[in-house]
Protein backbone atom coordinates (compact mmCIF):
# COMPACT_ATOMS: atom_id res chain seq x y z
CA UNK A 1 0.00 0.00 0.00
CA UNK A 2 1.27 3.46 -0.91
CA UNK A 3 0.19 6.28 1.38
CA UNK A 4 1.52 9.67 0.25
CA UNK A 5 1.01 12.28 2.92
CA UNK A 6 1.51 15.88 3.85
CA UNK A 7 0.28 15.17 7.37
CA UNK A 8 -3.11 16.20 8.70
CA UNK A 9 -6.31 14.58 9.94
CA UNK A 10 -7.28 13.07 6.60
CA UNK A 11 -4.09 11.06 6.26
CA UNK A 12 -4.19 10.00 9.92
CA UNK A 13 -7.79 8.84 9.51
CA UNK A 14 -6.93 6.97 6.32
CA UNK A 15 -3.99 5.28 8.03
CA UNK A 16 -6.17 4.15 10.92
CA UNK A 17 -8.72 2.57 8.57
CA UNK A 18 -6.04 0.93 6.44
CA UNK A 19 -4.36 -0.56 9.50
CA UNK A 20 -7.68 -2.04 10.63
CA UNK A 21 -8.64 -3.59 7.29
CA UNK A 22 -5.16 -4.58 6.07
CA UNK A 23 -3.18 -5.30 9.26
CA UNK A 24 -0.65 -7.53 7.48
CA UNK A 25 -0.04 -5.24 4.51
CA UNK A 26 3.19 -3.37 3.96
CA UNK A 27 2.54 0.37 3.92
CA UNK A 28 4.93 2.89 2.43
CA UNK A 29 4.37 6.33 3.94
CA UNK A 30 5.58 8.62 1.17
CA UNK A 31 6.52 12.27 1.57
CA UNK A 32 7.76 14.77 -0.99
CA UNK A 33 9.91 17.81 -0.26
CA UNK A 34 9.58 20.55 -2.85
CA UNK A 35 12.69 22.69 -3.31
CA UNK A 36 12.08 26.24 -2.21
CA UNK A 37 12.75 29.15 -4.45
CA UNK A 38 9.49 29.79 -6.29
CA UNK A 39 6.25 31.19 -5.02
CA UNK A 40 3.93 28.21 -5.48
CA UNK A 41 6.50 25.71 -4.31
CA UNK A 42 6.99 27.75 -1.15
CA UNK A 43 3.24 27.58 -0.54
CA UNK A 44 3.29 23.81 -0.96
CA UNK A 45 6.39 23.35 1.21
CA UNK A 46 5.18 25.55 4.02
CA UNK A 47 1.62 24.24 4.01
CA UNK A 48 2.26 20.52 3.89
CA UNK A 49 4.92 19.80 6.50
CA UNK A 50 5.86 16.90 4.23
CA UNK A 51 8.86 15.84 6.27
CA UNK A 52 6.89 14.95 9.43
CA UNK A 53 4.73 11.86 8.85
CA UNK A 54 5.00 10.73 12.48
CA UNK A 55 1.27 11.03 13.20
CA UNK A 56 0.46 8.88 10.18
CA UNK A 57 3.03 6.24 11.14
CA UNK A 58 1.64 6.20 14.68
CA UNK A 59 -1.89 5.71 13.34
CA UNK A 60 -0.73 2.62 11.45
CA UNK A 61 0.13 0.97 14.77
CA UNK A 62 1.51 -2.54 14.34
CA UNK A 63 0.92 -2.59 10.58
CA UNK A 64 4.34 -2.92 8.90
CA UNK A 65 5.39 0.43 7.49
CA UNK A 66 8.36 2.34 6.18
CA UNK A 67 8.87 6.04 5.44
CA UNK A 68 10.20 7.10 2.05
CA UNK A 69 11.05 10.74 1.36
CA UNK A 70 11.82 12.19 -2.05
CA UNK A 71 12.68 15.68 -3.22
CA UNK A 72 10.95 16.76 -6.41
CA UNK A 73 9.67 20.02 -7.81
CA UNK A 74 6.64 18.09 -9.11
CA UNK A 75 5.03 16.25 -6.15
CA UNK A 76 2.41 14.55 -8.32
CA UNK A 77 5.07 13.14 -10.65
CA UNK A 78 7.01 11.79 -7.66
CA UNK A 79 3.94 10.08 -6.22
CA UNK A 80 2.92 8.62 -9.58
CA UNK A 81 6.44 7.30 -10.21
CA UNK A 82 6.44 5.59 -6.82
CA UNK A 83 2.96 4.15 -7.42
CA UNK A 84 4.26 2.30 -10.48
CA UNK A 85 6.67 0.23 -8.40
CA UNK A 86 4.30 -2.68 -7.78
CA UNK A 87 1.81 -1.27 -5.28
CA UNK A 88 -1.71 -2.73 -5.05
CA UNK A 89 -3.48 0.22 -3.45
CA UNK A 90 -2.98 3.98 -3.31
CA UNK A 91 -4.37 5.71 -0.21
CA UNK A 92 -4.86 9.48 -0.20
CA UNK A 93 -6.16 11.82 2.46
CA UNK A 94 -7.91 14.72 0.72
CA UNK A 95 -9.29 17.75 2.51
CA UNK A 96 -11.80 20.30 1.32
CA UNK A 97 -9.41 22.89 2.72
CA UNK A 98 -7.02 22.09 -0.12
CA UNK A 99 -9.33 23.79 -2.57
CA UNK A 100 -8.09 27.09 -1.13
CA UNK A 101 -4.56 26.35 -2.31
CA UNK A 102 -4.66 25.50 -6.00
CA UNK A 103 -1.29 23.74 -6.10
CA UNK A 104 -2.34 21.27 -3.41
CA UNK A 105 -5.64 20.53 -5.12
CA UNK A 106 -3.88 20.06 -8.45
CA UNK A 107 -1.46 17.55 -6.96
CA UNK A 108 -4.27 15.38 -5.59
CA UNK A 109 -6.28 15.69 -8.81
CA UNK A 110 -3.37 14.74 -11.03
CA UNK A 111 -2.38 11.74 -8.95
CA UNK A 112 -5.89 10.34 -8.78
CA UNK A 113 -6.54 10.98 -12.46
CA UNK A 114 -3.37 9.33 -13.73
CA UNK A 115 -2.77 6.42 -11.37
CA UNK A 116 -3.39 2.95 -12.73
CA UNK A 117 -4.11 1.19 -9.43
CA UNK A 118 -7.07 1.01 -7.09
CA UNK A 119 -7.36 4.09 -4.92
CA UNK A 120 -8.85 4.87 -1.53
CA UNK A 121 -9.56 8.54 -0.81
CA UNK A 122 -10.39 9.54 2.77
CA UNK A 123 -11.92 12.83 3.84
CA UNK A 124 -12.26 13.53 7.54
CA UNK A 125 -14.19 16.61 8.73
CA UNK A 126 -11.79 19.47 9.30
CA UNK A 127 -12.91 20.06 12.87
CA UNK A 128 -12.01 18.01 15.91
CA UNK A 129 -9.55 15.15 16.15
CA UNK A 130 -9.47 11.65 14.72
CA UNK A 131 -11.17 9.27 17.18
CA UNK A 132 -9.17 6.36 18.49
CA UNK A 133 -12.13 4.02 18.01
CA UNK A 134 -13.02 2.75 14.55
CA UNK A 135 -16.37 3.80 13.09
CA UNK A 136 -18.96 1.35 14.36
CA UNK A 137 -21.80 2.42 12.02
CA UNK A 138 -20.82 2.30 8.37
CA UNK A 139 -23.06 3.01 5.39
CA UNK A 140 -22.39 1.98 1.81
CA UNK A 141 -24.67 3.30 -0.96
CA UNK A 142 -25.02 0.32 -3.30
CA UNK A 143 -25.30 0.28 -7.08
CA UNK A 144 -24.78 -2.45 -9.67
CA UNK A 145 -21.13 -1.58 -10.41
CA UNK A 146 -17.73 -3.11 -9.72
CA UNK A 147 -16.66 -0.05 -7.79
CA UNK A 148 -19.74 -0.30 -5.57
CA UNK A 149 -18.84 -3.89 -4.67
CA UNK A 150 -15.28 -2.79 -3.87
CA UNK A 151 -16.73 -0.09 -1.58
CA UNK A 152 -18.93 -2.71 0.09
CA UNK A 153 -15.95 -4.94 0.77
CA UNK A 154 -14.00 -2.13 2.41
CA UNK A 155 -16.94 -0.64 4.32
CA UNK A 156 -18.19 -3.97 5.63
CA UNK A 157 -14.65 -4.91 6.66
CA UNK A 158 -14.30 -1.72 8.69
CA UNK A 159 -17.60 -2.40 10.46
CA UNK A 160 -16.67 -6.03 11.14
CA UNK A 161 -13.27 -5.18 12.62
CA UNK A 162 -14.90 -2.47 14.74
CA UNK A 163 -17.50 -4.92 16.02
CA UNK A 164 -20.18 -2.61 14.68
CA UNK A 165 -22.81 -2.72 11.97
CA UNK A 166 -23.15 -1.73 8.34
CA UNK A 167 -26.04 -0.48 6.22
CA UNK A 168 -26.33 -1.13 2.49
CA UNK A 169 -28.54 1.58 1.02
CA UNK A 170 -29.97 1.90 -2.48
CA UNK A 171 -31.84 5.03 -3.49
CA UNK A 172 -34.42 4.89 -6.27
CA UNK A 173 -34.76 8.23 -8.00
CA UNK A 174 -38.28 9.52 -8.51
CA UNK A 175 -39.16 12.61 -10.57
CA UNK A 176 -39.50 15.64 -8.33
CA UNK A 177 -43.07 16.55 -7.43
CA UNK A 178 -44.63 13.12 -7.94
CA UNK A 179 -45.02 12.38 -4.24
CA UNK A 180 -43.86 9.36 -2.34
CA UNK A 181 -46.36 6.83 -3.66
CA UNK A 182 -46.01 6.53 -7.40
CA UNK A 183 -48.26 4.54 -9.70
CA UNK A 184 -45.53 4.54 -12.33
CA UNK A 185 -44.62 0.93 -13.13
CA UNK A 186 -41.08 1.94 -13.97
CA UNK A 187 -40.47 3.14 -10.43
CA UNK A 188 -42.04 0.04 -8.93
CA UNK A 189 -39.81 -2.09 -11.14
CA UNK A 190 -36.81 -0.06 -9.96
CA UNK A 191 -37.76 -0.75 -6.34
CA UNK A 192 -38.01 -4.49 -7.08
CA UNK A 193 -34.62 -4.38 -8.80
CA UNK A 194 -33.18 -2.55 -5.80
CA UNK A 195 -34.38 -5.28 -3.47
CA UNK A 196 -32.79 -7.91 -5.69
CA UNK A 197 -29.54 -5.94 -5.69
CA UNK A 198 -29.59 -5.64 -1.90
CA UNK A 199 -30.17 -9.36 -1.51
CA UNK A 200 -26.78 -9.77 -3.16
CA UNK A 201 -25.34 -7.27 -0.71
CA UNK A 202 -26.84 -9.19 2.21
CA UNK A 203 -25.22 -12.41 0.98
CA UNK A 204 -21.89 -10.64 0.51
CA UNK A 205 -22.07 -9.14 3.99
CA UNK A 206 -22.85 -12.54 5.46
CA UNK A 207 -19.77 -14.02 3.79
CA UNK A 208 -17.66 -11.22 5.27
CA UNK A 209 -19.16 -11.79 8.71
CA UNK A 210 -20.64 -8.32 9.24
CA UNK A 211 -23.92 -7.35 10.91
CA UNK A 212 -25.65 -5.83 7.87
CA UNK A 213 -28.98 -4.10 7.31
CA UNK A 214 -30.33 -3.32 3.83
CA UNK A 215 -32.51 -0.32 3.03
CA UNK A 216 -34.33 1.05 -0.03
CA UNK A 217 -35.15 4.75 -0.14
CA UNK A 218 -37.06 6.72 -2.78
CA UNK A 219 -36.38 10.37 -3.53
CA UNK A 220 -35.78 12.98 -6.23
CA UNK A 221 -32.15 13.56 -5.30
CA UNK A 222 -30.26 10.36 -4.54
CA UNK A 223 -27.19 12.18 -3.27
CA UNK A 224 -29.13 14.26 -0.77
CA UNK A 225 -31.18 11.23 0.23
CA UNK A 226 -27.95 9.38 1.06
CA UNK A 227 -26.67 12.25 3.18
CA UNK A 228 -30.01 12.71 4.95
CA UNK A 229 -30.20 9.03 5.78
CA UNK A 230 -26.59 8.94 7.01
CA UNK A 231 -27.11 11.88 9.34
CA UNK A 232 -30.51 10.73 10.63
CA UNK A 233 -29.24 7.20 11.30
CA UNK A 234 -26.10 8.36 13.10
CA UNK A 235 -23.66 6.88 10.63
CA UNK A 236 -19.98 7.34 11.47
CA UNK A 237 -18.57 6.59 8.02
CA UNK A 238 -19.92 6.61 4.46
CA UNK A 239 -18.05 4.55 1.86
CA UNK A 240 -18.65 5.38 -1.80
CA UNK A 241 -17.62 3.43 -4.87
CA UNK A 242 -16.43 5.30 -7.95
CA UNK A 243 -14.49 5.01 -11.16
CA UNK A 244 -12.08 7.80 -11.95
CA UNK A 245 -12.55 9.90 -15.08
CA UNK A 246 -9.05 10.31 -16.44
CA UNK A 247 -10.02 11.99 -19.69
CA UNK A 248 -12.44 14.60 -18.38
CA UNK A 249 -12.32 17.90 -16.56
CA UNK A 250 -12.99 18.15 -12.85
CA UNK A 251 -14.73 16.79 -10.92
CA UNK A 252 -13.02 13.57 -11.95
CA UNK A 253 -15.29 11.39 -9.80
CA UNK A 254 -18.42 12.95 -11.27
CA UNK A 255 -20.88 15.45 -9.91
CA UNK A 256 -22.82 12.97 -7.76
CA UNK A 257 -19.90 12.04 -5.55
CA UNK A 258 -18.59 15.60 -5.50
CA UNK A 259 -22.01 16.74 -4.26
CA UNK A 260 -21.83 14.38 -1.29
CA UNK A 261 -18.19 15.06 -0.47
CA UNK A 262 -18.75 18.81 -0.37
CA UNK A 263 -21.80 18.61 1.89
CA UNK A 264 -21.09 15.77 4.30
CA UNK A 265 -20.18 16.36 7.94
CA UNK A 266 -19.54 12.61 8.27
CA UNK A 267 -16.20 11.08 7.26
CA UNK A 268 -16.26 9.79 3.70
CA UNK A 269 -14.10 7.21 1.98
CA UNK A 270 -14.15 6.83 -1.81
CA UNK A 271 -12.99 3.50 -3.21
CA UNK A 272 -12.04 4.16 -6.81
CA UNK A 273 -11.23 1.69 -9.56
CA UNK A 274 -9.18 2.93 -12.53
CA UNK A 275 -11.41 3.38 -15.56
CA UNK A 276 -9.66 4.06 -18.87
CA UNK A 277 -12.98 4.82 -20.50
CA UNK A 278 -13.97 7.26 -17.77
CA UNK A 279 -17.26 5.63 -16.83
CA UNK A 280 -18.95 5.26 -13.46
Amino acid sequence: ILLPTRGGLNSVYAARLVAAVFPEAEVTVFTVDVPQGRGLSRIFRRSTNATDPSDVVEALGDTPSRVVNKTNSDPAAAILAESRLGYDLLVVGASREEERISLLANVVEQVLRETGIQTLVAQFPNEGSVPTDLPGRVMVPVTATRSSRAAEEFGYSVARVAGGEAVALHVVNRPDGEGLFMPDEGVESAIDAARDLLRGSAEFGERLGVDLTTEVEVGPNAEQEILDYAHAAGMELVVLGASSRPGTNRPFFGHRISYMVERSDIPIVIVALPSPRGTV
